[in-house]
């Protein structure tokens, strides 16, 4: 996915950083639902990606509101 509107690599690499992190736990909830490996797999790619496009969405609109410096 793209950097967002001005947004900063170092900002989404951040977002992708947390995203990681997350996902370990919702990793091991699906573990524990028996949910299949493949489907996992995939499962991981939405969510990182899901995560880090609602990240920076959050990022844009602080800083629309002056409650971000840039």
């Amino acid at each position: 996915m793209g950097e967002g509107r001005g947004i900063p690599k170092e900002v989404i690499s951040q977002a992708r950083k947390i995203a990681n992190e997350h996902w370990g736990f919702i990793e091991r909830l699906l573990n524990t639902l028996g949910v299949d490996e493949a489907s996992i797999s995939k499962y991981r790619f939405f969510y990182i990606e899901a995560f880090t496009h609602g990240f920076k969405h959050g990022v844009e609109a602080k800083l629309q509101r002056g409650g971000l410096k840039r």
